[in-house]
């Protein structure tokens, strides 16, 4: 069992402004986010070739990509190449992520494989619209896809569609961010994961002393 913090920075309207203001980015702007480790696992190079397509709804389409990692150096290289340096801002690895979300509009996971990832929950604590990859324990983490839109691994088109889905329209980004946060206060917070334990326990421990 995983369990995070509840963002407290979700309904602080000055830290969006401040983070955005920090990392250059406009207010009117859709930021679309990922914090990663920048590995092969992460599949950010489907997340640059679906910006490329997101490039023809508008330049208000931003994207920023929080962490280091193996291939950032490659990643870095790539997005000059590709044309994208205009709309994509690495940030680097950061200690204040839980404000950066909170600066986010939309969050995608493009990984190609997972266990259960704590950014997934760390974006469904922020209240965020999330496109995650159909790995590891997303579907079952975000309640058969009623927290998040899933979409194939490895298909930078179906992340392109449905990026532009929730950036095309506010109100059911809204309404998946609302869904995400209750899923996530109902089940995975800290609170929740010592309590998982300590049920666990005690059922371990009435269990050994029937024996």
């Amino acid at each position: 069992t995983n369990g995070v913090q509840p963002n407290p920075f979700v309904d602080v309207p000055d830290v969006r402004s401040r983070k955005r203001q920090e990392l250059g980015l406009g207010e009117a702007e859709v930021i679309v986010g990922t914090d990663a480790v920048l590995s092969k696992q992460k599949g950010i190079p489907d997340l640059l070739q679906a910006a490329i397509g997101l490039q023809r709804i508008g330049s208000r389409i931003k994207f920023l990509i929080v962490g280091g990692g193996p291939m950032e150096a490659e990643l870095r290289s790539a997005v000059r190449e590709l044309g994208l340096a205009r709309v994509v801002v690495f940030a680097g690895w950061r200690s204040d992520v839980q404000e950066l979300l909170a600066a986010v509009d939309i969050f995608v996971m493009s990984s190609l494989w997972e266990a259960m990832p704590l950014t997934l929950l760390e974006a469904m604590a922020a209240r965020l619209p999330i496109v995650a990859t159909n790995v590891g324990d997303n579907y079952r983490v975000t309640e058969g896809g009623r927290g998040a839109l899933i979409v194939p691994a490895a298909d930078p088109a179906a992340l392109s569609s449905a990026i532009g889905r929730l950036a095309m329209s506010r109100d059911e980004a809204q309404a998946l961010g609302r869904n995400a946060q209750e899923i996530f206060l109902s089940r995975y917070t800290f609170r929740h994961m010592v309590s998982a334990y300590e049920h666990l326990y005690a059922h371990l421990a009435s269990g050994s002393s029937r024996v």
